[in-house]
């Protein structure tokens, strides 16, 4: 990774990029040709559209990545890619998911060897990993996408919709490092570890909260309803860190 954030693009450096260098979205969206007659065409759908959406370079993915967790504003890089992606918001998911499921799965094994029982009940569930994976994919794709159509359709007002996806992502990006904090509290004796687990659902949800305002802040401001909007995605948030507590932390 080179030592500037303004560095040109490498083409190598591209992670899932419809098009190299060039690749102008909306004029593709909006007219549906190829950049030279030589391009094969893209045809409509939705993958296509979103396509553009997935190009960024991993030292983009490091500076959004890092700025979130620092409680940070992620500042747009202009290095040649769109400023919003949703390559990070999939493998957040999918990481988060997998990272609480598999914690969730060694707690129980070392509970099970520190306390020389088995636990019959706890193997074969893995529909729990197949609920958290439900659970975190419709808080950032389908609520984000619900408080669009309501500021847009309710208050007449306007919000990018993947922007919102894409700093609900990273919002849920502090659920991976407090896994393995969760796998250690799991090994306190039960009553304990449920009154810890339950102050770190709490903190982790705060802080989660909190990288997303931050972000968004800027653009709440702006709305007339801003206030009304930030209660309604903190009661949601309230809700979303609930379910995980009550599914697998």
């Amino acid at each position: 990774m080179n030592s500037t954030r303004y560095d040109p693009v490498d083409s190598d450096d591209i992670l899932f990029s419809a098009d190299d260098d060039g690749f102008d979205a909306a004029e593709h969206v909006a007219t549906g040709t190829s950049m030279s007659a030589g391009d094969p065409q893209l045809g409509g759908g939705l993958f296509n559209t979103l396509a553009p959406y997935y190009a960024v370079t991993s030292e983009q993915l490091f500076h959004k990545t890092r700025s979130s967790l620092m409680l940070q504003k992620v500042q747009t890089l202009e290095m040649g890619n769109a400023a919003t992606e949703i390559y990070s918001t999939v493998w957040i998911i999918l990481s988060a998911s997998i990272a609480l499921y598999v914690s969730r799965g060694l707690r129980t094994v070392l509970s099970e060897i520190l306390r020389g029982q088995e636990d019959g009940g706890s193997h074969g569930q893995y529909q729990i990993l197949v609920h958290v994976l439900w659970l975190f994919a419709t808080y950032v794709v389908a609520v984000p996408l619900v408080f669009k159509l309501v500021v847009q359709y309710a208050f007449s007002e306007a919000l990018h919709g993947l922007e919102l996806v894409q700093w609900y992502g990273f919002g849920c990006l502090v659920w991976i490092p407090l896994t393995p904090i969760s796998l250690v509290l799991g090994l306190l004796p039960e009553g304990w570890a449920g009154l810890a687990h339950l102050i770190l659902a709490i903190a982790g949800g705060a802080y989660s909260f909190m990288v997303i305002y931050i972000q968004l802040k800027d653009d709440l401001s702006e709305l007339s309803r801003g206030r009304a909007v930030m209660a309604m995605m903190a009661v949601m948030h309230l809700v979303f860190v609930l379910l995980i507590k009550l599914l697998i932390l």
